[in-house]
């Protein structure tokens, strides 16, 4: 398979179906959808390239550096909520998943992988993929392989059930969870995860993609993260959240952002000296992982 410079597409065995991937929508909640590159860093070695990327079709997105492919699979166009980050702008694609056709065509793709890769990483999202959980249970059981698969969610399905299935197939969850939004789907977001770390307290395998900004409460962040002992996956910087053009933002939030700051470096190099545990925002934040 080789990129055609001039057509801009991927020639060869999947000529038919690698779309240009300009032309294609992939339905993503675009809340999640800034964390979609990040995942895939995430899962690649550190510094490591893409050297190959190509769009199978409307669902599938295939991503391939030295040794380790990822397959993101748009599972679903369906959300278990109704909010304002449903990505509705342009020609919309209506998502129908086959289950039994994703597996045939991620074997194609491994297939045609298989002699330069030594790791598979499946990363489901949406929507909100735990709609369709029994589809990605589904695919996870037929695909066969040693393959490991990734989900992103905004967790308001994660029930009891689910997340023991989670945490016995050994299963990364990525929850996009923000602290500082107060309402009920926020709430019993908070709720299912705090009850998944206290049932399973050794368990890592949901974590957290979340963002911070001038306005963050950056100490209520960190003592939350501190007494729950939830993993952070991706923390990213939001400074420009909620602001317009030539938008400026108060000198007096400015400084109450730097007074945190140097709180929780103080605090950091504190516990540090006395070989306390930090929270993963902490650690995070202050980019000492």
């Amino acid at each position: 398979m080789r990129y055609n410079n001039s057509n801009a597409y991927y020639e060869g065995d999947y000529n038919q179906c690698a779309y240009n991937y300009k032309e294609v929508n992939l339905n993503i909640c675009s809340h999640l959808e800034r964390y979609i590159i990040d995942i895939k860093n995430l899962i690649f070695k550190p510094k490591s390239k893409t050297k190959d990327f190509f769009q199978f079709d409307n669902k599938i997105q295939v991503f391939v550096n030295d040794n380790t492919i990822i397959i993101m699979i748009n599972i679903t166009d369906k959300c278990s909520l109704s909010c304002n980050n449903c990505n509705i702008e342009g020609n919309r694609i209506k998502i129908n998943v086959d289950e039994k056709e994703i597996v045939k065509s991620v074997k194609k793709i491994l297939e045609y992988y298989s002699n330069q890769i030594e790791k598979c990483d499946l990363v489901f999202y949406g929507g909100d993929p735990l709609v369709d959980f029994d589809k990605i249970l589904y695919i996870y059981d037929n695909l066969g392989g040693n393959y490991h698969v990734n989900i992103i969610t905004n967790g308001f399905l994660l029930t009891d059930e689910i997340i023991k299935v989670i945490v016995n197939r050994d299963i990364s969850v990525y929850v996009n969870f923000d602290l500082g939004t107060k309402n009920k789907i926020c709430e019993r977001i908070k709720d299912n995860l705090l009850k998944y770390k206290k049932k399973y307290a050794y368990s890592n395998n949901i974590k957290i993609i979340t963002h911070y900004n001038f306005h963050s409460n950056l100490e209520k962040l960190d003592k939350f993260y501190e007494e729950s002992k939830l993993q952070i996956a991706i923390l990213k910087e939001d400074y420009s959240e909620n602001l317009k053009y030539h938008d400026k933002i108060e000198q007096s939030i400015i400084d109450g952002y730097l007074d945190q700051y140097r709180n929780l470096t103080n605090k950091y190099k504190l516990y540090k000296k006395q070989g306390k545990e930090c929270s993963s925002f902490l650690k995070q934040f202050l980019n000492y992982n």
